[in-house]
């Protein structure tokens, strides 16, 4: 299976008319760079994937947006096991019983770093992403923590500089 683990684009900050956590909206920058990266998804999964994401609405905004360039546009599956704090076990079971060529991930940092690190290296790394930022690995069936490849890891400023388009 095709995985791409993404932490949901840059957001608004507490205050104001924003009272929660959940309610925290993308902000304008964080909307432009999602739609960037769903461009550049697009490209590289010309199927469209299955995309599951956190409930809060920074998660399902930067799933809508990342979905966007597909025909017709994906819609993203929320999966309680992406809310903050994350047990990466419960995500791998869950993405074990589909059976989908393709999924995207969207949650939160730290866990979509650590889930990574999980993957990749069984928790012996640790991987900061910034908003926004894309990896690009192999699950395969019935595996674990330190199993899965991983192909490549983007982020949006390294998008804007090698491809700027202004949304």
């Amino acid at each position: 299976m095709n995985l791409y683990v993404v932490r949901h684009a840059d957001a608004r900050p507490l205050g104001g008319a924003i009272t929660t956590d959940n309610e925290r909206p993308l902000s304008p920058r964080g909307e432009s760079e999602a739609r960037a990266m769903g461009r550049v998804l697009a490209r590289v999964e010309p199927q469209p994937p299955l995309f599951v994401c956190s409930p809060l609405l920074r998660a399902r905004r930067t799933a809508e947006l990342l979905g966007e360039p597909f025909t017709p546009a994906v819609q993203a599956d929320v999966w309680e096991d992406l809310t903050p704090g994350i047990r990466f076990k419960d995500v791998v079971a869950h993405l074990q019983a589909t059976s989908v060529h393709a999924v995207v991930l969207i949650g939160h940092q730290p866990d979509m770093g650590h889930l990574l690190a999980y993957l990749i290296a069984d928790g012996a790394t640790e991987i900061a992403l910034p908003p926004g930022a894309m990896a690009s690995l192999t699950l395969s069936p019935g595996t674990g923590g330190g199993s899965a490849r991983l192909h490549w890891l983007v982020t949006p400023d390294l998008i804007g500089l090698l491809s700027p388009h202004k949304d």
